[in-house]
């Protein structure tokens, strides 16, 4: 596993256990408590992503790749949630 799955795991698990009645069980509890590092670990790694993909490319080419990667799943899910 990758430390990028690993964090977000680590963030469920501090989502599921802050929001649950899971307080009581002891390994639960040392996860609550040290949650908001996969956050952290998560914000880290997503900026190292980002270094790499602009490594070799322009800005505008950066921003055109993403957009042609978001905007066709976006318009349909946004238009679908008017219905």
């Amino acid at each position: 596993m990758t430390l990028f799955g690993l964090a977000s795991i680590w963030i469920f698990l501090r989502h599921t256990i802050h929001n649950g009645d899971y307080h009581y069980v002891q390994p639960v509890q040392a996860i609550s408590f040290i949650g908001d590092a996969g956050v952290n670990l998560f914000l880290f790694l997503s900026g190292f992503g980002v270094y790499f993909s602009l490594k070799n490319r322009t800005l505008q080419s950066y921003y055109l790749k993403r957009f042609n990667r978001i905007f066709p799943v976006f318009i349909p899910l946004f238009f679908s949630s008017w219905v």
